[in-house]
């Protein structure tokens, strides 16, 4: 079957959408802490889709009937729309902002401009069934009608089958979740449910389910699933995972082109990733000749790549997920920006941010920094977390201390203190030569309040509980 170079074309441009969208998705239940498989079941079924139009097998029809079927359930309501289509726009441009150091939305708009957002589900879920649905019965309507589309093993009822039993593993899967409030225990349960499939359905064979750059693509997609779900964590085990997923990515790619992965390519690779997680630990000039060693090491064996298969092209792309996208994705954070400054240790106390951020210090002094670049100024020579339960830190530079609220980004006030005292779980007595105060957090914190939750009073509160409460 001869494709043309604009056929390839679309078909990696529709792969990289539908990637993208199911990483996206993902993002959004581990940011907050519930994944939800039916939703997830929209962009694999769009990948699918995919796969088989490129193959232009009749199986297409069977993914096609069941997402057009799936998307009805959009008519229910605009919040599975939004949850569907809007929000993984939402973190993506949250991503590419914060990649910038640019500020998406302040604090205090935020939830005014996911209100705007909200208003525009419907546009956007139209908008984004073009592609979806109207896209793929075009194509399948198109190749039909000029009887392009080949035969495969599965019968009507047989693809009937195997869509009712994704659906059905998807929608138990949602049911645990909402049930158990446990992502992981669905996710874990999904993965065997999934390779019966091949069992139940082609009497344990792969072949005419998949073809073997599908099998490739898939294998990718969960060794970057796997480097994301590591790397979030912001734990020093990262430091296994970024030695060798990078090298299984190239042995993968060797075997999808059917070429042989030698020994010394792989420990390039492996030593190419030592040196990058060395590098977080350097500052300035020394980081970037780390980080700079790691992409030559890397490069060698993408050269050799090159040279012996061709493919330019591809060499480039594999280079680029090698080098550059699979350390960062399983370190957890992008260790090009925020030069100045080494990882020193991982701030987990918070509950509200249970994957932590990091500690960094520059010769001098120390401060916190985020996946993206720095969240506490680097000036400061002590850092410590008030309470668990709460993002306030008290932070020390020239024996004065200041309260941060590490999820705003700012200070709770200018004023500098000589001490911070706890008095109970939400009041601290602030001391200090011109008088003390007092700090009084929310009892039900909200980072995108419009002024600060906390209140620094002179006052001693006569009852936490109402102050908190008021405020």
């Amino acid at each position: 079957m001869e494709h043309t170079r604009l056929s390839k074309l679309a078909h990696i441009a529709d792969l990289t959408i539908g990637s993208i969208w199911l990483l996206l998705s993902l993002h959004s239940g581990l940011g907050n802490w519930l994944i939800n498989p039916f939703l997830l079941s929209y962009p694999l079924l769009r990948i699918w889709i995919s796969f088989l139009m490129y193959r232009r097998s009749k199986l297409v029809i069977a993914p096609i009937v069941m997402l057009s079927l799936m998307c009805l359930c959009l008519l229910c309501g605009r919040t599975i729309g939004y949850e569907t289509f809007v929000m993984p726009c939402v973190n993506l441009f949250k991503s590419i902002f914060a990649l910038f150091g640019v500020t998406f939305a302040n604090n205090a708009d935020y939830r005014d401009m996911l209100a705007e957002v909200y208003e525009c589900t419907l546009p956007v879920t139209l908008f984004s069934l073009v592609w979806v649905i109207l896209i793929p019965w075009g194509m399948y309507l198109y190749r039909l009608f000029r009887k392009e589309l080949q035969p495969c093993s599965f019968g009507v009822w047989k693809s009937i089958g195997l869509c009712a039993y994704i659906f059905g593993v998807m929608l138990v899967d949602s049911v645990i979740v909402s049930v158990t409030n446990r992502s992981i225990i669905a996710l874990v349960l999904l993965v065997p449910m999934f390779m019966f499939i091949p069992l139940i359905f082609n009497r344990g064979r792969i072949k005419g389910l998949f073809s073997r750059g599908e099998v490739a693509f898939m294998l990718m997609l969960a060794i970057i699933m796997v480097g994301y779900a590591c790397g979030i964590e912001l734990q020093l085990k990262s430091s296994l995972v970024v030695c060798v997923l990078p090298a299984l990515c190239f042995a993968l790619v060797n075997w999808l082109f059917s070429w042989e992965t030698t020994y010394k390519d792989i420990l390039l690779i492996v030593l190419a990733s030592v040196i990058f997680w060395c590098a977080q630990y350097t500052t300035d000039m020394m980081r970037l000749m780390f980080l700079f060693g790691s992409l030559v090491l890397t490069a060698v064996p993408m050269i050799r790549f090159a040279i012996d298969t061709g493919k330019r092209w591809t060499s480039a792309g594999v280079y680029f997920m090698v080098a550059f996208i699979m350390p960062i994705l399983s370190i957890g954070y992008n260790p090009y920006s925020v030069l100045e400054a080494k990882r020193l240790w991982h701030f987990d106390r918070y509950y509200g941010a249970p994957n932590g951020l990091l500690c960094v210090k520059n010769d001098i002094y120390i401060g916190l920094r985020d996946r993206y670049g720095v969240i506490l100024p680097i000036e400061y020579h002590r850092i410590e977390l008030l309470t668990p339960s709460k993002p306030y830190c008290k932070v020390k530079r020239d024996d004065k201390w200041q309260i941060y609220d590490i999820e705003r980004h700012e200070f709770a006030s200018d004023e500098c203190f000589d001490d911070v005292v706890s008095c109970d779980n939400f009041t601290y007595q602030l001391k200090s030569d011109s008088g003390d105060k007092y700090l009084v957090m929310p009892r039900f914190y909200n980072r995108y309040d419009r002024i600060q939750p906390a209140i620094i009073s002179s006052e001693i509160p006569v009852n936490n509980d109402s102050n908190a409460e008021n405020s």
